[in-house]
């Protein structure tokens, strides 16, 4: 029913880099874990993750904190060293509220939402690098 299903611009790029970093990732979606799985073996990309949590996997889905708080806690990371990218208002609130520093990259079904309590807001992948990212991220989260 998706034939046009792809990742968005930038995303297997800033893998790699996460990768060639050793910089863990996951993911924590507000989706099943089915439709994430499914959908990421058609994109190419499942064999990509290895924390995924799901809404089907917490005790509330987002905006609640609990799947970045459980993708951290799997991945080993401290939320207030974590960077997440939303695409909705309800995951930025999750993402917020759980301590992660969120870039916000909201999609053409996702632009109206409103997104003031991202950290920053992207139009793309394509406009970010890891290493970039981390500079923002430290500066930002220095003690005032």
């Amino acid at each position: 029913m998706m034939p046009e299903l792809t990742f968005r611009p930038g995303v297997p790029a800033i893998l790699d880099q996460l990768e060639a970093a050793s910089i863990p990732f996951g993911i924590a979606s507000n989706s099943t874990v089915e439709w994430v799985d499914e959908h990421l073996k058609i994109i190419g990309l499942r064999d990509r993750f290895e924390v995924i949590w799901t809404r089907d996997r917490v005790i509330q889905a987002k905006p609640a904190p609990y799947s970045y708080l459980a993708a951290c806690s799997e991945l080993n990371v401290d939320p207030e060293e974590a960077i997440a990218f939303e695409d909705s208002n309800s995951g930025t609130v999750a993402a917020v509220t759980a301590g992660l520093y969120c870039v916000a990259v909201p999609s053409r079904i996702t632009e109206s939402m409103d997104f003031s309590e991202a950290d920053e807001v992207i139009d793309s992948f394509d406009e970010i690098t890891v290493e970039d990212l981390a500079g923002r991220f430290r500066k930002a989260r220095q003690p005032a």
